[in-house]
């Protein structure tokens, strides 16, 4: 099925949203008419309903556990009951069997990415996504590579800073330093 997306929006442009602080200064009006891709708790944002070309990718599979208590749970509860029509979604596969047996995102196109192995220094960039990918250790990393497989040429990472970059060991003397943003 993940066949249908392939260079589905060959040469367009699309931005991937993080969550980072960051995006409570940007103005998600401004790309009401974009194609953008978000992932997990971006649907929080309080400008979200303002967006209608959105893929929204859950890609951690604790999202998928069924047990009613969990936080994970009742967000992908939410996310169900909450979705627009339009939105595209992309999810684990380790969530295809609950969200069919719940019923979830009838309403919604469902994409499954399946992951094996680990991406390394020696990564083809060659993404298939009817086939197993490697496990890309971080939800940026899966956006990526949904994006370039729909075929976008053009694409802007807004909110994805995180302080654990800043930190830096000087090899002159061994001490930690901060970069300015």
């Amino acid at each position: 099925k993940n066949l249908e997306v392939k260079d589905v929006h060959l040469g367009k442009r699309c931005f991937i949203l993080g969550s980072g602080p960051s995006m409570k200064n940007i103005d998600l009006d401004k790309l009401k008419d974009e194609y953008v891709i978000v992932l997990n708790e971006f649907d929080r944002h309080l400008q979200f309903k303002s967006l209608k070309f959105v893929n929204h990718v859950v890609s951690d599979p604790f999202y998928f556990v069924e047990d009613k208590d969990t936080y994970f749970w009742e967000r992908l509860k939410n996310k169900s009951d909450s979705a627009s029509p339009n939105t595209v979604f992309f999810f684990h596969v380790k969530g295809k069997e609950l969200v069919e047996k719940e019923n979830l995102f009838a309403k919604n196109k469902v994409y499954y990415l399946s992951t094996h192995g680990i991406i390394s220094d020696h990564f083809d960039f060659n993404i298939e996504l009817d086939k197993n990918l490697p496990w890309p250790k971080n939800s940026l990393l899966s956006c990526l590579m949904i994006a370039v497989y729909m075929g976008f040429r053009e694409i802007y990472l807004l909110g994805f800073e995180h302080s654990f970059l800043a930190i830096h060991i000087g090899p002159e003397q061994g001490k930690a330093k901060t970069f300015d943003h």
